[in-house]
């Protein structure tokens, strides 16, 4: 038990670090906006669109959430298919929460937070990388789950009003690395009235 709580913590949010804030109804707005057709996940608040990995998974919407908290997952997407299978999320947090925070304090943190569980070790720490645009923090590590070694892949940026944690957990190394490579993968589609468009990158 002790385990499968701290793997739900780890890269998924920090419920710790944050304090109630007004931005519930965002976040209730933010999970309505999801949608999955065609392999796609797409959500118009958030003003993106992912194109979900080509061996298919079973996706389902909006799995948890802390509306108080501003922070919801918004997407779990299980593949169950012995070798091959994976699972992949994606979990939104209000910016807000961390005010003077950098990306890469905020991933550091979730970081340590994992590292707590004697299970977990980290093998890649914290590598810049750049999709759709967007600076992202990609990390990589082990977990003993059972008898098996399952590895995990986590990349965080920060989009528009949120801290937006794209992870992955695949049986090998490279499966959970392709998983949360985002290129040709994301689309930034446009934002709110009220949320800045983050700066695209010259081609």
């Amino acid at each position: 038990m002790r385990t499968s709580i701290l793997v739900l913590v780890f890269y998924l949010s920090v419920p710790a670090l944050a304090q109630k804030d007004p931005y519930e109804e965002d976040i209730r707005a933010l999970t309505a906006a999801g949608k999955v057709e065609n392999n796609t996940y797409s959500n118009s608040h958030a003003g993106f669109v992912l194109h979900l990995p080509l061996a298919q998974c079973q996706p389902e919407l909006n799995t948890s959430a802390h509306f108080s908290q501003g922070s919801a997952m918004l997407l779990s997407c299980v593949r169950d298919k012995g070798n091959g299978g994976y699972t992949f999320h994606i979990q939104a947090e209000t910016w807000a929460h961390y005010p003077g925070l950098t990306l890469e304090q905020y991933v550091r943190s979730l970081r340590h937070l994992a590292e707590r569980d004697p299970d977990m070790k980290t093998i890649q720490l914290e590598t810049p990388r750049k999709w759709a645009g967007l600076d992202f923090l990609e990390g990589i590590a082990t977990l003993h789950r059972s008898e098996r070694l399952v590895y995990v892949g986590l990349t965080c940026t920060h989009l528009n009003a949120y801290a937006m944690c794209f992870r992955a957990e695949a049986d090998t190394e490279v499966l959970a690395r392709a998983l949360v490579m985002l290129d040709r993968k994301l689309e930034i589609t446009g934002t709110p009235d009220l949320q800045k468009p983050p700066p695209r990158r010259k081609e």
